[in-house]
């Protein structure tokens, strides 16, 4: 038996709405899409090079 994807809702829009092009998705939610099988090509991401908590260097005292 053979199940047909596209009856199903999208693991990947808040409403299950297919997607109809590229959107803004979250890094768990690409690998969640690469565990899922999904081809995954992403176009433009935006990266920290910092490490670490990002607050950290506003709330330490001099």
């Amino acid at each position: 038996m053979e199940l047909d994807g596209s009856l199903l809702p999208s693991p990947f829009t808040p409403k299950g709405d297919h997607p109809t092009g590229p959107a803004w998705y979250a890094t768990p939610t690409v690998a969640y899409a690469q565990e899922l099988g999904y081809d995954v090509t992403p176009t433009e991401a935006y990266v920290r090079y910092d490490n670490g908590r990002y607050l950290d260097a506003g709330t330490t005292a001099a």
